[in-house]
């Protein structure tokens, strides 16, 4: 079993009695062991997990397994999402608070790259909390041989030059003015691929006034922003079921983990989403059980 903290330095034993009405008691005695690792491999990050995990609540294993599905243990991952968030909610805002984009609000426009007139949403100068760092995400693409050097660039352009960054595109959906894509704050970034605004709502990441986008890149803020989304999830589906039973709670934390910020109000039963992403999950556990 993993210790509760890696640098604890003590092996403990838990006696735990669980009751219920109506049944007899049952004991169980979990030996808590410290320098455990989480599997054989990529265990750089192992001790980092443990503490996060145990900070919020969830089983490193899990959070692992998400890093090898996410990243494959890439601290620098980066996705630009050119339809689920840039034209949802961040340069159009077709379905962002009654259709108002959230480049317009504190503080999407400090992070935002520039947009010249004749644009949507236009013009405005760049963000003033950006840097040359944040905007060089965009040239981890193929990009058009008249590509300007400023920073800008349509989303069309990148996704027409990068057929699978627009796996999530409903092409025929494209604006008739083509808007420039936020490469910056429309984005996915590092271990666990959490996105820039979910950093910054619902997990308030420096108390709201959020970072710039290339510290998500650092393991342990990804590692710490990713873990406590995960639970936050968890305690949402667990708060309208509390009976429901520990695979369907884990398994629809996670496929709320992957559909990012959108809202969880009513929390479903568990069911499998398109694309399976917590069976693709569960796969990797068996790689970050804990030992010694």
């Amino acid at each position: 079993f993993y210790p509760l903290k890696p640098e604890d330095g003590i092996n403990r034993r838990w006696c735990i009695i669980a009751s219920k009405s109506g049944y007899a008691p049952e004991t169980v005695k979990v030996d808590v062991v410290t320098n455990v690792l989480l599997g054989t491999e990529h265990n750089e990050y192992d001790a980092l997990i443990i503490q996060k995990c145990a900070q919020y609540g969830v089983p490193p294993p899990i959070v692992k397994a998400q890093i090898w599905r996410e990243s494959g243990f890439n601290p620098n991952g980066y996705a630009y999402e050119p339809y689920t968030f840039d034209y949802v909610a961040i340069s159009i805002g077709a379905e962002w608070r009654e259709g108002n984009p959230a480049i317009d609000e504190y503080p999407y426009y400090e992070y935002s790259i520039a947009i010249p007139s004749g644009w949507p949403n236009g013009p405005r100068l760049q963000g003033r909390l950006l840097n040359p760092e944040d905007i060089d995400f965009r040239n981890r693409y193929n990009l058009s041989d008249n590509s300007p050097p400023d920073g800008v660039l349509s989303a069309q352009e990148l996704v027409w030059n990068n057929p699978g960054q627009g796996s999530s595109w409903h092409y025929a959906d494209f604006p008739i003015v083509p808007f420039v894509a936020q490469t910056t704050i429309a984005a996915s970034y590092g271990l666990l691929q959490i996105w820039w605004a979910t950093a910054l709502s619902p997990m308030n990441w420096n108390r709201g006034a959020a970072g710039r986008p290339s510290e998500l890149m650092d393991p342990p803020v990804n590692i710490a922003l990713s873990s406590g989304y995960l639970r936050l999830r968890l305690g949402q589906f667990m708060a309208v079921h509390p009976d429901s039973g520990w695979d369907a709670s884990i398994r629809t934390a996670l496929v709320w983990y992957n559909k990012g910020r959108r809202p969880c109000t009513a929390c479903p039963d568990y069911t499998h989403e398109d694309g399976d992403y917590d069976e693709r999950v569960i796969a990797e556990v068996w790689r970050c059980m804990p030992s010694q």
